[in-house]
């Protein structure tokens, strides 16, 4: 017993950690973003409709989201070098998958398969660094990955851009392997193999395939939402069965003896509102990242290029404060930078309400640097406040959750943006003969009030979160 707190306590290896984790959050990021740009060429390449185009991004998001909780859960059993090994490996492995496909279906497939690695990755890089730092420099660590983050946000889409018009679209995912092999070599040479579980412990494999079946079932429902509507059978009919599927999850849950999710980590206060705020937070910010490109290309007239450009704005002002927000949350806990930053980002989100056709460059850009700003001071304080809510040994599941709030915000914010767009064009376009530019405004101004509320309601329930839980 003493030797396992003795080993609770051990930071030595905190900046092998800090490696490992930056060049998972990096890897992540930068194929994400990279891949968003690829979509109309993989149109023509294929002669494929956008609406099976669209499958190789959302294949990849459905895929991880079902996974993010399970492979969470896997860190705190296998061990960090086990973890990290399988899920660089798998994700590389994918990545040549991907470039090798020969057909569209193949490219899904390969995605999905990515997205195994990829959900292990990102389940636990934050977790990673809750077991690697201790408290009190936790929140500086987790915005310099925050950081990180941001350039391979920043830089995808300039990188992606680059590579398809000179190397065409299958250089994306090869730029992925040396990365990935790099990664696999540098957690074998550093990483201990140090698995957190007695071989005597059993892991909850019902539970986790209820859990995957069931999270996977309702975010294609969601998914499939904005194009058929809840009365298509298409959508409520996974809905419905994945509410049952997780019904009988959470019954497994409370009577197995070493569960996926521990319920009763929900009912830490600190936790459980911090991981609310943080769904919340990316279903406000999608908004913004489903309704400003279209607002910048469609109605101003830029090109993609330009468009690019001003989109660049949000991830480096979240790349410029996040450093300093993570560093401040160390200092005075984590609740009052958390709250100020989604109170700028409510602010952001109202301000891009009040962009019209004759709106200056300056205007458009600062709005959105108000946008990003306030999402990277709200962002490391608040995953520090989940990481640090939990006792060390769930920092996995933890770290799993959070990603899983992450991912699930920003599926049910893309729905929720376009839901919004489309029901006020139409309710203030009927019977009135109005530009293509004129509807569009006309439903992109209440969208974003109504985001920037949303965000109003993570404020309240950030302020009210109360002390963090002294778990060490």
């Amino acid at each position: 017993m003493q030797n396992q707190e003795q080993h609770s306590d051990d930071y030595s290896n905190k900046w092998i950690y800090f490696g490992v984790s930056a060049l998972a959050a990096f890897m992540g990021t930068l194929d994400s973003s990279i891949v968003n740009v690829a979509l109309p060429t993989l149109s023509e390449e294929f002669n494929a409709d956008v609406d099976v185009v669209s499958w190789v991004a959302l294949a990849y998001i459905l895929t991880m989201t079902a996974l993010l909780l399970v492979a969470g859960k896997l860190l705190d059993i296998w061990g960090e070098r086990k973890q990290f090994v399988i899920g660089f490996t798998m994700f590389t492995i994918g990545s040549a998958l991907c470039a090798f496909s020969v057909s569209i279906y193949m490219l899904i497939f390969s995605r999905a398969f990515q997205a195994l690695g990829g959900a292990v990755l990102m389940s636990s890089n934050q977790g990673l660094i809750a077991k690697g730092f201790p408290p009190h420099q936790r929140g500086r660590i987790l915005g310099t990955i925050g950081t990180v983050v941001s350039v391979g946000l920043a830089s995808g889409p300039v990188l992606g851009g680059f590579l398809i018009e000179h190397l065409g679209w299958r250089s994306i995912f090869w730029i992925n392997l040396p990365i990935g092999v790099i990664a696999v070599i540098y957690c074998l040479r550093t990483l201990e193999n140090n698995p957190s579980a007695s071989r005597e412990y059993k892991f909850d494999w019902r539970g986790s395939i209820l859990m995957i079946i069931g999270l996977a079932a309702f975010f294609l429902g969601v998914n499939l939402l904005t194009d058929y509507g809840w009365q298509s059978p298409v959508v409520f009919g996974p809905v419905l069965g994945a509410l049952g599927v997780l019904g009988i999850f959470v019954y497994n849950e409370m009577r197995v003896a070493n569960p996926i999710l521990n319920l009763t980590l929900l009912r830490i206060r600190y936790f459980s509102l911090s991981s609310l705020c943080a769904f919340i937070a990316f279903v406000g910010l999608m908004s913004n990242t489903i309704l400003m490109p279209f607002y910048i290309q469609q109605v101003r007239g830029f090109s993609p290029q330009i468009l690019g450009l001003f989109m660049m704005t949000v991830p480096l002002s979240m790349l410029l404060i996040a450093p300093f927000a993570g560093w401040l949350s160390d200092k005075i806990g984590t609740r009052i930078p958390a709250t100020i930053g989604l109170t700028i980002l409510a602010t952001g989100l109202y301000m891009l309400s009040l962009l019209d056709q004759t709106s200056s460059h300056f205007e458009i850009v600062w709005h959105l640097f108000i946008v990003g700003f306030g999402m990277g001071v709200f962002a490391s304080p608040n995953t520090n406040a989940i990481l640090s809510a939990v006792p060390r040994s769930y920092v996995g599941v933890a770290s799993g959750f959070n990603a899983l709030m992450r991912t699930s915000g920003i599926t049910f914010g893309i729905a929720i943006s376009v839901i919004l767009f489309t029901f006020f064009r139409d309710i203030y376009t009927e019977g009135k003969a109005l530009s293509e530019a004129a509807q569009f405004m006309a439903g992109i101004h209440p969208a974003f009030k109504v985001a920037g509320f949303i965000i109003v309601i993570a404020i309240i329930l950030s302020a009210s979160r109360g002390k963090r839980p002294n778990h060490e």
